[in-house]
């Protein structure tokens, strides 16, 4: 705690400046007055109260992707306890890999056809596996 009560650092240095600079020449108790004389602002808020705000639950509910651009990243990733299965999406020129894990999606793209299908025989027995 300062010996000013709430008064920062930075408050202190500033009104100090200003007192050695003659604006105000009176010692500490004045300084003390003339910071109380200041105008006290109110907190300031960082959002619109008239919305409401998600709550814990609908923000864990959001699951955001994340693409992984390593192989054996993902291999990881599947391997997790959290991983429930393993969308391939095979396009014209690529094979998507998708893992959902409990908060995120993690994908990975594979733009060669014999790297995806090694990928696919190496991923783990027990994780559910779907073609699309």
């Amino acid at each position: 705690m300062t010996p000013f009560g709430w008064i920062t650092k930075k408050t202190r240095l500033a009104c100090t400046l200003w007192v050695t600079c003659g604006e105000y020449q009176t010692g500490s108790e004045g300084f003390i007055s003339y910071i109380a004389s200041l105008p006290q602002h109110p907190t300031p808020t960082f959002r619109d109260n008239s919305q409401p705000r998600a709550s814990s639950k609908q923000q864990a509910k959001s699951k955001m992707p994340k693409q992984i651009h390593e192989i054996k990243d993902f291999l990881l990733t599947a391997r997790r306890k959290d991983a429930r299965n393993v969308k391939i999406k095979r396009t014209k020129d690529a094979v998507k890999f998708k893992v959902r894990c409990s908060k995120y999606l993690y994908t990975l793209c594979v733009f060669d056809s014999e790297k995806a299908n090694k990928l696919k025989q190496s991923l783990p027995p027990g994780l559910n596996v779907q073609d699309l």
